[in-house]
């Protein structure tokens, strides 16, 4: 995997914005054009920041954590990204505590979400069997697609369920399936991170031009309080996202992920309590960035959740990751 250089991520990223800037639509296509994949294969440590942050200060809509999750199972590949890239990957359930898919008496069980409609009739999951972690591929045509209208409705969330029978699917062994995991909770932090970043950045430019008792309340006290408190969680969880791509993953990526969803929470409330009235109204975004960051917080673990993964994890292993240290 090669390093990126600062100029060349700068100019990846202005491109990004232009095309989440350009329509509400899903944009999956349109950031496969313009080099998606093959930058995520060259440099996902550097990239991954860079556009999960941009797709959450855009609320943009696309399938792009499949190619995180695929991209993680085989680092590095952009052919591997290539020939997944037309199906459906097949995401956990929320609260399942399982894989998306499991082999039961021979039989591929899939109950799990997804974003992207497969192109070439195929649908792609971790599957638990008795050898581990393993990708499953299956046809399409096998499994229920269910359409989830939920409290967000704009980002495009199916079900995938299913049961397929034995000899209508193939198991293939992965380089790292385990990687899936820590790859999308550390996405889904920059995204959480950047719809928080909006929301903030929305509060506090009302909070300078609503004015009470003759004065903008940007210059109240606890308005300012409020403010900079969800400024401190943004920049915690950044940091401890930062740290997940090069110290003791799996955990820095639950920890990341634990950390932007209490950020986002915490800059869910105080915007609406700086906002106030307007904040709640549908003619005002913020409660679209509220909405989007509440579904997101619950995938991959939400942050109550994972708050006790980290405490059992602490416990079993008698120690405190050092930052930096593989």
């Amino acid at each position: 995997m090669v390093a990126l250089d600062q100029d060349t991520l700068d100019l990846f990223a202005r491109t990004v914005r232009s095309v989440f800037d350009a329509s509400d639509d899903d944009r999956t296509v349109a950031l496969e054009d313009v080099g998606w994949r093959d930058i995520l294969a060259t440099d996902a440590r550097a990239v991954v920041p860079l556009v999960f942050r941009l797709h959450g200060e855009c609320r943009a809509r696309s399938a792009i954590l499949d190619d995180v999750a695929v991209e993680a199972m085989n680092p590095g590949s952009a052919k591997w990204l290539d020939e997944l890239a037309p199906a459906s990957y097949v995401h956990p359930q929320p609260r399942s505590g399982r894989a998306a898919a499991h082999v039961d008496d021979g039989d591929l069980v899939v109950d799990g979400l997804a974003w992207r409609e497969t192109r070439d009739g195929r649908v792609v999951a971790l599957a638990q069997d008795a050898r581990g972690l393993r990708l499953a591929l299956a046809p399409a045509a096998a499994v229920e697609r269910t359409d989830i209208n939920g409290m967000d409705p704009t980002l495009g969330l199916v079900r995938i369920t299913g049961r397929v029978a034995a000899g209508a699917f193939e198991l293939a062994d992965v380089p790292a399936p385990d990687a899936v995991e820590p790859s999308c909770r550390r996405a889904l932090a920059y995204e959480l991170i950047g719809l928080g970043s909006t929301m903030l950045a929305v509060a506090a430019e009302y909070a300078g031009a609503r004015t009470q008792f003759g004065q903008p309340i940007g210059t109240f006290q606890a308005v300012k309080h409020r403010l900079a408190d969800v400024l401190v969680a943004l920049r915690g969880a950044e940091v401890a996202a930062d740290e997940s791509a090069t110290g003791d993953t799996a955990f820095a990526a639950t920890a990341a992920k634990c950390l932007a969803g209490r950020a986002f929470r915490l800059a869910a409330e105080n915007c609406l309590q700086v906002m106030g009235a307007i904040g709640f109204t549908l003619e005002h975004d913020l409660h679209r960035f509220i909405l989007r960051g509440t579904v997101l917080d619950v995938l991959y673990g939400s942050a109550r959740e994972l708050r006790v993964e980290l405490g059992r994890t602490l416990v079993e292993g008698g120690r405190v990751p050092r930052p930096g240290v593989l």
